[in-house]
């Protein structure tokens, strides 16, 4: 099961969720490297979290969306023009400039006026993920794409205070985050 397969099922599993809770104690009790922490949150906030919805067709995911690339984002003409010249797929997407050479956002040429893709089946791997890339890369989701974070049924009782902090941001961050409180 790849993991957007498993991020839409409202099940979890408990191995695995016991693998990566483990993994996030012994990191937070010996080495305690963030980077470390980091990769194993993203691993284990799937087996505590689904996303939920449909798409609404807002068209606001195809607008003023950034561009990450093998984990740098294209946020100057050089590093977009680099990409672009590398894999054509990026000629979709117009950068709108905050100043001569800085990239705030970007647009796709492919949004039709009914908001949807004219090139559904040629869309990149950043169109076919979202929005579960950006769930696992900003822990939360845009409230006008019509998807929303729910818990997943069969979660442990979370005792590390940490996480349940990460648990608690992610829900005040995602007001359609629905979750019963007594689930942890």
């Amino acid at each position: 099961m790849n993991f957007q397969d498993y991020l839409k099922s409202s099940k979890g599993s408990i191995l695995s969720f016991y693998f990566w809770y483990s993994l996030y104690a012994i990191n937070e009790k010996t080495i305690n490297k963030p980077s470390v922490e980091t990769y194993i949150w993203e691993f284990l906030k799937c087996d505590i979290f689904y996303i939920d919805g449909k798409c609404q067709k807002s068209g606001n995911c195809c607008k003023k969306l950034m561009l990450v690339k093998n984990g740098i984002t294209l946020n100057t003409k050089e590093k977009f023009e680099t990409i672009r010249k590398k894999d054509k797929k990026y000629d979709r997407f117009v950068p709108n400039y905050q100043n001569a050479s800085k990239i705030k956002n970007f647009s796709c040429t492919c949004i039709t006026p009914q908001n949807i893709c004219s090139d559904y089946k040629g869309r990149p791997t950043l169109c076919k993920s979202y929005p579960f890339s950006i769930f696992i890369k900003d822990d939360k989701i845009p409230n006008t794409c019509g998807y929303y974070i729910n818990i997943k049924t069969k979660v442990p009782k979370i005792r590390n205070a940490s996480i349940l902090k990460k648990i608690d941001n992610i829900i005040k961050n995602n007001n359609r985050c629905r979750i019963l409180e007594e689930e942890l």
